[in-house]
């Protein structure tokens, strides 16, 4: 029977070898939450969208509507009457053998091919040099994070990837030998995808910053919703825009890159993160099914996601308390040239953040993923990170950063 597939997050073990680590804990008096030094709060959201899935084009039978191996002649997907696809063992066919990418193995996309395969009932391996393939088993390779390291990839099938760099995968005027196998939101029926996170102990002594800044970015992503809806002038601007600063893409790839992503910032307009913490909840319930959690402390997800989101300053920000007067730097990653960060960069060109008096600082570094983002948060290297949720929750978990 078919069963609508859920994002999965494999949990990446942290191990100090042969070292005592001890760390100080802040305890939230009324909730009984530990937090160390270490610890991260979700903030906000990114976007519920923006990856895709690209395959061999000659892996895909050009008769079928609904994406099928033309070897095995088994559809990679059942369509569902939404328009939706779904993944069962009827489909194990498809993807048996098969070696596909994704960008870093603690990241939603690495998380959505595990996903994929445990739902069919495929075993997961990584693929290297050599690897005999079985077709009871999904290969992988990760840290295939762009353009040119894919295409440089001989071993792989195809792969996971998040937009822009997908569409230009499978453009028609790339030649590069792969076509589309789906939008990973047509696949994924719910999955938490690009949050803001911040580091705990900073968030709770810059609270007025942070609203600062969380109001700057939802004024910035409303006007960025709003001018790809309307289109006309001010959309074909966005995109030259982009495009000056990200060269290599097409004006055709970058608007299918936003037509796949739905930016956004809270649940509703009062700035809740209800809907955040509940798909928290239900990832942490299926790490927790899988065995994917490695400490024994993680014993309630619910309460978990609780701790980990905090709504606070976006609620502050929506109700219009965020103060203009006053002077205060932030620091950030270095943002690379996803279609992602295009709340942050308009907001910058329109000077929103100079409106509640913030100074945006980007902290040079080694972001290949959002797993680096979360160690020099973490760290206290920056104060603000973007990234999808899975490496901060596998850190946080693993590491018993947060207890509750």
């Amino acid at each position: 029977m078919n069963t609508k597939l859920i994002a999965v997050i494999v949990a990446a073990v942290i191990v100090v070898g042969g070292i005592a680590v001890y760390f100080a804990f802040n305890q939230d008096k009324t909730s009984g939450v530990k937090y160390d030094d270490k610890a991260i709060n979700a903030i906000g959201r990114m976007n519920n969208d923006g990856s895709g899935m690209f395959i061999d084009s000659d892996l895909l039978s050009p008769d079928e509507i609904i994406p099928t191996n033309v070897v095995t002649g088994i559809p990679f997907f059942t369509l569902l009457e939404d328009g939706s696809y779904a993944v069962s063992e009827e489909n194990k066919g498809a993807w048996g053998g098969l070696v596909f990418s994704d960008p870093e193995i603690h990241s939603i996309q690495h998380a959505q091919l595990v996903g994929i395969a445990k739902a069919i009932g495929l075993k997961v391996q990584e693929y290297t040099d050599g690897t005999q393939k079985k077709d009871d088993t999904l290969y992988y390779i990760s840290d295939l994070y762009t353009f040119d390291l894919i295409i440089g990839n001989d071993s792989i099938d195809g792969g996971i990837i998040w937009e822009p760099v997908h569409q230009k995968l499978i453009s028609d005027g790339e030649d590069t030998g792969y076509a589309e196998l789906s939008p990973t939101k047509r696949i994924f029926d719910w999955h938490i995808c690009s949050i803001i996170g911040a580091n705990h102990n900073w968030l709770e002594k810059n609270r007025d910053a942070v609203t600062k800044f969380l109001a700057a970015y939802s004024e910035a992503t409303d006007i960025v919703n709003e001018i790809i809806e309307e289109g006309g002038s001010r959309y074909e601007a966005m995109i030259e825009s982009i495009l000056e600063k990200a060269p290599g893409f097409t004006e055709e790839e970058i608007k299918n890159a936003l037509n796949n992503t739905t930016f956004l910032c809270a649940d509703d307009d009062k700035g809740s993160l209800s809907i955040l913490e509940k798909d928290v909840t239900r990832l942490g319930n299926y790490l927790k099914e899988v065995g994917m959690v490695t400490s024994e402390k993680f014993k309630d997800p619910k309460a978990f996601a609780k701790a980990f989101v905090d709504s606070g300053c976006m609620k502050d920000a929506y109700a219009g308390k965020a103060s203009k007067e006053g002077q205060v730097t932030i620091r950030l990653p270095e943002i690379n040239l996803s279609t992602a960060f295009l709340p942050l960069t308009t907001g910058e060109q329109l000077g929103l953040f100079e409106k509640y008096g913030i100074t945006l600082e980007y902290v040079k570094g080694e972001y290949t993923a959002g797993d680096d983002v979360v160690k020099y948060l973490m760290d206290g290297k920056i104060d603000i990170g973007f990234f999808g949720a899975p490496p901060p929750m596998e850190a946080m978990i693993n590491g018993e950063h947060i207890i509750v």
